[in-house]
């Protein structure tokens, strides 16, 4: 059976004159068939050529082999305007030495791995993979409908870019259909302001609620003072919840210090910390022998599962104000220094935190997004500057097609 190497490499314009193989590589020899080129400049055809010139442009591999085809360009003189242009091949941009499916090739590979690992598995230089990455997500985060439309449910949280270092960059995510809408190098209430204020007053004032934790730069940017005028605030379930399991926990490191001879309250961290249900019998046979040493311990475990609870159970907004109150009333008669700063927290985020009952909207898919952002951080063994990561993101978590 005879090959047709023309139908093979499916390029337009061009023709194999030759080609030959080893066992690492496929060349072919290629001239352009077309007998006149527009000039760039005034648009008139021209036939009259003045030198040829070889250059070597790689394709997308053939059963396994690196391909390279060499390809003879034309220098053409204009009849009209009388300048020399170099023809236009169609699938190479200006003077790279890629063919474009091949760009597009090594950009998908580029998704969800590093540019390192692409450079090595395909012999290209890491510059080179690196800018068409850079470049193809540009042009796809440009071309793509704004991602901002339709969002009227706003999730904002922050990930640590360097882990110790507390440089919080800021994830903004469209609640409603999971996608990162844009991931800002700084959480601060004036790097956020400016940012949706240079957005517009018409995508402020459509956002209708905003799901946060406590952190001041999210909480003031809504309600008549702050950028969204139309929005209520929900300070995240999961969050509020951890401080109490914080509160749990520094109890527990208060009566062990007090109580340091009892064996009973040794290696009790994580079985504190742990859900019931979770819990082996083992764990739980510890947790009983530890809360007869200190019945304060189980009262606040207690009550961090009726606060897990009172979530859980169907209030409308109003009701479960009414419950967190109630709570709050039988937490006050527990004496514990940790739990009374929890109260403190509780008295000055409640009405806030009940907003949740509303929708019942938290940030737990942002948690999702979170993991994921901190895999591309280590995938990526950190990034020189932020707009890469950004980049990044935004390609495998964002709405980038």
């Amino acid at each position: 059976m005879q090959i047709d190497i023309d139908s093979l490499l499916n390029l337009p314009q061009v023709k194999v004159t030759d080609f030959s193989f080893t066992d690492k590589e496929v060349l072919i020899e290629l001239v352009r068939t077309p007998p006149s080129q527009n000039c760039p400049l005034c648009q008139q055809p021209s036939t009259t050529i003045r030198s040829y010139t070889s250059r070597k442009v790689r394709d997308l591999d053939i059963l396994g082999r690196k391909t390279l085809l060499t390809l003879q360009s034309r220098q053409f003189e204009c009849p009209d305007c009388h300048r020399f242009f170099i023809e236009d091949v169609g699938f190479v941009e200006g003077n790279r030495g890629l063919t474009q499916r091949y760009e597009a090739y090594l950009y998908k590979m580029s998704l969800d791995t590093t540019i390192q690992q692409v450079s090595l598995k395909e012999d290209i230089c890491w510059a080179t993979v690196n800018r068409i990455h850079e470049q193809y997500s540009q042009e796809q985060l440009n071309a793509g409908e704004d991602g901002w439309a339709l969002v009227e449910i706003l999730s904002m949280d922050e990930i640590a870019v360097r882990k110790g270092k507390r440089n919080f960059a800021c994830v903004l995510r469209d609640a409603q259909r999971n996608t990162v809408l844009d991931f800002l190098e700084k959480r601060d209430m004036a790097t956020l302001k400016a940012y949706f204020v240079q957005r517009g007053a018409a995508l402020c004032q459509q956002i209708k609620v905003v799901v946060s934790d406590m952190w001041d730069g999210y909480v003031n940017l809504v309600g008549e003072k702050g950028v969204f005028p139309n929005a209520i605030n929900v300070i995240d379930r999961f969050h509020f919840v951890q401080h109490l399991s914080t509160a749990l926990d520094h109890q527990r490191r208060l009566a062990r210090k007090e109580l340091s001879q009892d064996d009973r309250l040794k290696n009790l961290r994580w079985p504190l910390l742990k859900s019931p249900e979770k819990l082996t019998a083992e764990e739980s046979l510890q947790l009983q022998t530890a809360f007869s040493a200190c019945p304060v311990l189980a009262s606040i475990y207690t009550l961090r599962a009726k606060l897990k609870a009172l979530f859980d159970t169907d209030y409308s907004q109003k009701a479960g104000l009414l419950a967190l109150t109630s709570w709050e009333a039988e937490a006050s008669r527990v004496d514990s220094k940790p739990l009374t700063r929890f109260l403190v927290t509780v008295k000055n985020w409640k009405e806030k935190v009940s907003h949740f009952f509303t929708d019942r909207l938290t940030n737990a898919g942002m948690e999702g997004t979170n993991n994921h952002i901190r895999g591309i951080i280590r995938r990526g063994f950190g990034y020189r500057d932020f707009e890469s990561l950004r980049l990044r993101v935004l390609t495998e978590c964002g709405s980038i097609p």
